[in-house]
């Protein structure tokens, strides 16, 4: 495995630990790839940004570089919608998950009742009521008696 194969791993494995939506996995892939540089000292990358620099992040009072850990987070805080919500500990976590993009009705409950069917014949006997005057043609309007004049006499076939 070259560095490149290994350094694509390392950010794979960090992105999926964030629990990512399954459609956004590649565009934080190249987000992530985007924002770093290959080095070949441990850890073996560098988060770098736009210009190059090298990021740090400042914990207790000492400067560190940036790890790919904290660049993940921080794509998490800028877009959210890349992300699963965090898994929730203990016994929600076994819950099946809301689905937001469709609306699923729970199943009735054994004691209610069920809701009334349209009546099929009802909409049908009123979608039929009036359709043949619907479809019935127009009557022929009486033409003028000037048009009758302009009428021209049918042509005759040559016999032959």
């Amino acid at each position: 495995m070259t560095t490149r194969e290994q350094l694509q791993a390392l950010i794979r494995a960090e992105i999926d630990r964030q629990r990512p939506v399954a459609v956004a996995r590649r565009t934080l892939e190249l987000l992530v790839e985007a924002a770093i540089r290959r080095l070949d000292a441990p850890p073996g990358y560098q988060v770098v940004d736009r210009d190059g620099r090298p990021r740090t992040r400042t914990t207790a009072g000492e400067v560190q570089p940036l790890t790919l850990g904290d660049l993940v987070d921080e794509l998490r805080r800028q877009h959210p919608t890349l992300f699963l919500p965090p898994a929730a500990a203990g016994p929600a976590a076994s819950a099946p998950a809301a689905r937001d993009w469709i609306v699923v009705d729970p199943a009735p409950r054994p004691g209610t009742p069920a809701p009334a069917r349209p009546d099929r014949t009802a909409r049908l006997k009123e979608t039929v009521r009036g359709l043949g005057a619907r479809l019935r043609r127009p009557p022929p309007e009486p033409a003028p008696p000037e048009a009758a004049a302009l009428r021209s006499p049918r042509p005759r076939r040559a016999r032959g």
